[in-house]
C-alpha cells in the first residue's frame, strides 16, 4: 500500500488533531506535543476488588493493640492480581488497588476478623499497605461471604459465563443486601482516594 503525501501544512493539522482529540486545542505543532506529553505524564487506576491480593499478620514486637503488621502476598486470584499488577508496568500509570483485606493473623497464626480491631490497629493496617499501593476496607465476616459466596458466585458468575438465570438465582434474599452493601463500602473508599483524572474500574 503506497502511503499518501502529504503537503506540510496538512500533515501538521493532521498531528495536532491526533494529539488533541481529547479535548479542543488551538496554537503550533509545539505547543500541542507539550499538552500531549501533560495529559499522558502520569494516569492512576483505582481497581476495586473483593480481596486484596495481600494479607496481614501482627508483628512479634505487639502482642497487644494497636498491633503493627507484616504484610505478604494473598494465595489464589492469580491471573486477576497479576493483571491487575500489570498495570503497574507502564511508566506514567499507577495503580491503586481498592479491596477486603479479609482476616488478620495473630502472632500463633491463627485467624480473626479484622472488624473486630481496634481504630489504631485499622490505621496502622492501612499505613502498612500504602507502600503496596492498596487501600484496604473492613468488612464483618457475614456481609463479606454474602457478597462474595453469595450474591457474586452464586448469582453473577453464572450469569457471566453463560448460564441460564434457571442456574443462576438466589436462594438466600440477603446476598443481594450484602452485595449492595459492599459495593457501596468500595465506592465510599474509592471516592475517598480519587483524585481529578482517575480512571476507576
Amino acid at each position: 500500500m503506497v502511503k499518501p503525501q502529504l503537503d506540510e501544512s496538512a500533515d501538521r493539522n493532521l498531528q495536532v488533531l491526533s494529539l488533541s482529540r481529547a479535548q479542543s486545542f488551538s496554537g503550533t505543532i509545539e505547543d500541542a506535543h507539550e499538552k500531549h506529553k501533560e495529559l499522558n505524564s502520569h494516569m492512576r487506576i483505582l481497581a476495586a476488588t473483593h480481596f486484596l491480593p495481600l494479607s496481614v499478620s501482627v508483628c512479634e514486637e505487639t502482642p497487644q493493640e494497636p498491633y503493627k503488621w507484616k504484610v505478604s502476598r494473598r494465595s489464589g486470584h492469580t491471573a486477576m492480581y497479576a493483571g491487575i499488577r500489570s498495570l503497574n508496568d507502564h511508566p506514567n500509570s499507577e495503580c491503586i488497588q481498592v479491596g477486603w483485606i479479609g482476616n488478620y493473623r495473630d502472632r500463633k497464626g491463627e485467624e480473626h476478623s479484622c472488624s473486630t480491631l481496634t481504630d489504631e490497629s485499622r490505621e496502622n493496617i492501612r499505613v502498612a499497605l500504602e507502600e503496596y499501593r492498596a487501600v484496604p476496607v473492613f468488612i464483618d465476616d457475614e456481609t463479606a461471604n454474602g457478597h462474595y459466596e453469595g450474591y457474586s458466585k452464586q448469582v453473577l458468575w453464572p450469569l457471566l459465563h453463560y448460564m441460564s438465570w434457571n442456574d443462576a438465582h438466589p436462594t438466600d434474599p440477603l446476598w443481594w443486601d450484602c452485595y449492595y452493601k459492599v459495593n457501596q463500602i468500595l465506592a465510599e473508599a474509592v471516592s475517598a482516594v480519587y483524585r481529578d483524572g482517575d480512571i476507576s474500574k
